[in-house]
């Protein structure tokens, strides 16, 4: 997934349309001992599905 021309990871939902995603916060805790720490993020968003993603060091 892309934000913004970025790589995204640990992205828990989005919309495309909207340009909205819920993505788990950096590094991973809980602060209630129980569910994951997210926080939402606006921007362009596009979703790319892994077999056409290219890896580190490749041409894109």
């Amino acid at each position: 997934m892309i934000i913004d021309g970025q790589p995204a990871t640990h992205v828990i939902w989005c919309d495309t349309k909207a340009g909205i995603a819920v993505v788990a916060d950096q590094p991973i805790k809980s602060t209630d001992g129980e569910t994951v720490d997210f926080h939402p993020v606006w921007g362009e968003i596009k979703v790319i599905p892994i077999e056409q993603a290219s890896s580190p060091g490749e041409p894109a």
